[in-house]
């Protein structure tokens, strides 16, 4: 498992790439297999894996040889940067000597991926798309030619990769991602009280809290229910902006409607599961493309009624089991939300079928899709 250069691998201030890397090195665990995990260096602690290669910084340098030798890197060798060139030769150093029959798995770095397939003998490739990451039209077109395989963690995102890549129709493989069921499990007993809304993930513009939180004001009146919101704007940090401001600014609205809003901040992994048990309802209102979003699977596993916009690879999570709506839609959302808040029969129901859902997405089937590519391809 080669992690990108911009990634980390720490279970408190990296994205789902890392998340995506160790769930699937414990399933992989569970039959007997020991991955490679490597990976770029950070400040905080790496998940603790047994086979692990952290292979130097992966923060800019910073100066005029350093700008110079970006140049060089970016028109001379066609690398996007000189932090992503350096890390690549990192890697294909350290698995120059990997046996024969290898599977190398290279995570939203087609450059790196490129690199591996052309240079390292007798070992399969296959590079992971956990969005429709950009490259530039030469390492477009070498990727094209490179003997590797190409997945993506939806068909929405696979279909994206085939365009943008100008692959040919259906060639770009999808494996949805998966969830801890173990861990992300309904409460033993349910909470009581009024209803809470939950949401977890990044609060950047992109995530569309306001649209919740606009869609949450329109059904103050008269209803009882809180709002509970998980995460920062950065991994494990805030930082504050004008988007930010705007979130603080419909938080005391809300309040001022009688409506509590818990924001909880940046919740570790291992805190996330008691959070969401402590709620009813779980919303993904982004307005981005939702790649295979975890926040929607974890929210279904621990059998949460669920809300999320139809773009990207949401509709293929949730099936028939939540509630679809269109993106920037604070109005469309007070709807879906009406229909929960005001029926706790149907709220729970709905809850029940999102956990069904959630069964078929276990860590160990993506383990299972991975470990079928067994045989070589031209």
């Amino acid at each position: 498992m080669v992690n990108n250069s911009a990634e980390t691998f720490t279970p408190s201030a990296s994205g789902a790439i890392a998340t995506w890397i160790w769930e699937v090195a414990r399933a992989a665990q569970e039959t007997g297999t020991t991955l490679t995990v490597l990976t770029g260096r950070a400040q905080e602690s790496p998940y603790p894996w047994p086979d692990l290669r952290v292979l130097g910084p992966v923060i800019r340098p910073l100066g005029r040889p350093a700008t110079l030798a970006e140049r060089v890197v970016r028109r001379l060798l066609g690398w996007p940067t000189l932090r992503r060139w350096a890390y690549a030769h990192r890697v294909r150093r350290s698995l120059r000597d990997i046996p024969a029959g290898s599977l190398i798995v290279c995570h939203n770095d087609p450059e790196l991926a490129t690199l591996l397939a052309r240079s390292l003998t007798g070992v399969r490739v296959v590079h992971w798309f956990h969005n429709p990451i950009l490259a530039t039209d030469r390492w477009r077109r070498r990727y094209r030619k490179a003997p590797l395989r190409s997945v993506a963690v939806s068909r929405a995102v696979a279909r994206a990769v085939e365009t943008l890549y100008v692959l040919g129709p259906l060639t770009v493989d999808s494996v949805l991602n998966g969830v801890d069921l173990e861990r992300f499990r309904p409460p033993a007993t349910p909470p009581s009280g009024p209803p809470v809304i939950s949401f977890a993930g990044r609060t950047g513009i992109e995530k569309g809290l306001d649209v919740l939180m606009t869609a949450c004001l329109s059904l103050a009146p008269g209803r009882a229910f809180s709002l509970q919101i998980v995460g920062t704007n950065h991994w494990g940090h805030q930082t504050d902006d004008d988007y930010q401001q705007q979130l603080n600014a419909l938080t005391r609205r809300l309040n001022d409607a009688g409506i509590v809003v818990a924001r909880l901040g940046h919740v570790t992994r291992d805190a996330l599961p008691s959070a969401l048990q402590a709620c009813h309802i779980h919303v993904v209102p982004s307005r981005w493309d939702e790649p295979a979003s975890l926040s929607i699977l974890e929210g279904m596993a621990i059998g949460l009624a669920s809300v999320a916009t139809a773009t990207g690879g949401s509709p293929e999570l949730l099936g028939e089991a939540g509630a679809l709506i269109p993106r920037d839609d604070p109005e469309a959302l007070a709807v879906a939300l009406t229909d929960l808040l005001d029926d706790a029969g149907h709220c729970h129901r709905r809850g029940e079928d999102a956990r069904r859902r959630a069964e078929a997405f276990p860590w160990s089937v993506v383990w299972q899709r991975i470990s079928a590519f067994t045989t070589p391809w031209p």
